[in-house]
C-alpha cells in the first residue's frame, strides 16, 4: 500500500450480516450510527488504527466487501 493511498469503508458494499456485524465494527464505532454509511481513511489513519486495534483500544473492522 502506498502512503497516498485511501481506505474506504462503504456499508453499502458490506456482506456481513446486518446488524449484528455492525454493532461490534470500527465503522459503525466511528460513524456512531449517524446516517453515513462510508467513512474514509487515508493510509497513515488506517496504520494509526491498527496500531491501536492492536493493543485492543480500537473494535476490528468486520467489514467484507461484496463479491462482484
Amino acid at each position: 500500500m502506498s502512503e497516498s493511498e485511501e481506505i474506504i469503508f462503504d456499508c453499502s458494499d458490506c456482506e456481513q450480516d446486518k446488524p449484528f456485524a455492525c454493532d461490534g465494527c470500527l465503522v459503525n464505532f466511528v460513524i456512531n450510527n449517524d446516517k453515513r454509511p462510508k467513512v474514509v481513511f487515508s493510509a497513515e489513519e488506517n496504520r494509526v488504527l491498527g496500531l491501536l486495534q492492536g493493543v485492543g483500544l480500537l473494535p476490528e473492522a468486520r467489514y467484507q466487501k461484496k463479491a462482484g
